[in-house]
């Protein structure tokens, strides 16, 4: 979607649901596995309120978990990204 959509309602957010899940062919970003009905939820970023994505329940719960660990534990001192942690943490687990 190019233009801005507010998501002041529930029908808001359903609809704008369904199109973003219809564009991600049905499939979870993150693993990459079909979504089934009623596991679909929108993933956004807490400080701006973007959407990201349609994710499944259980991604977007770990993604939350991996998020406030980054702010309370390693965001403070660590100059990198979390992105940039992540992909240190697969280098030194091979």
């Amino acid at each position: 979607m190019t233009d801005a959509v507010h998501l002041y309602t529930t029908a808001d957010v359903a609809r704008t649901r369904k199109i973003l899940l219809e564009k991600q062919g049905n499939l979870d970003p993150i693993t990459n596995l079909p979504i089934p009905e009623g596991q679909a939820v929108l993933d956004h970023d807490h400080k701006t309120q973007y959407v990201r994505a349609v994710l499944h329940r259980q991604s977007n719960a770990v993604l939350g978990k991996l998020e406030n660990l980054w702010t309370r534990y390693l965001g403070w001192w660590y100059t990198g990204s979390l992105v940039d942690f992540l992909r240190g943490c697969i280098v030194t687990g091979k």
